[in-house]
C-alpha cells in the first residue's frame, strides 16, 4: 500500500504536534512549587496569592513571585481563620 506525499506529511505533522504537546504538558506539570503553610498564609496576607483551591488534604493555586505567576501546593492545616482571610 502506497501513501502519497501529502498524506505522509500530514501524518508526520500530526505525530510531531502530539509529541510537542506531551513534552509541554510534562514540562509545565513539573512547575508546581511546594510551600509551607506559614509561607502560604503570609502570601495571602501580602496579596500574592491570586487563586487557590482548598481540598481535603491540600491547598493549591497560583501566586505572584519574582518572575511572574507560579503554581503552588501546600499541605492543608486546620485553620478556622483562613476562609475569612481569603
Amino acid at each position: 500500500m502506497k501513501i502519497d506525499k501529502k498524506t505522509q506529511l500530514s501524518i508526520a505533522y500530526a505525530v510531531l504536534i502530539m509529541l510537542l504537546l506531551l513534552a509541554m504538558q510534562s514540562f509545565f506539570q513539573g512547575q508546581v512549587e511546594s510551600l509551607t503553610y506559614s509561607d502560604f498564609r503570609a502570601g495571602v496576607v501580602d496579596g500574592r496569592i491570586t487563586e487557590c483551591q482548598i481540598g481535603s488534604d491540600a491547598i493549591s493555586g497560583r501566586y505572584f513571585a519574582d518572575g511572574g505567576e507560579k503554581s503552588f501546593s501546600v499541605a492543608r492545616v486546620e485553620d478556622p481563620g483562613l476562609v475569612p482571610l481569603l
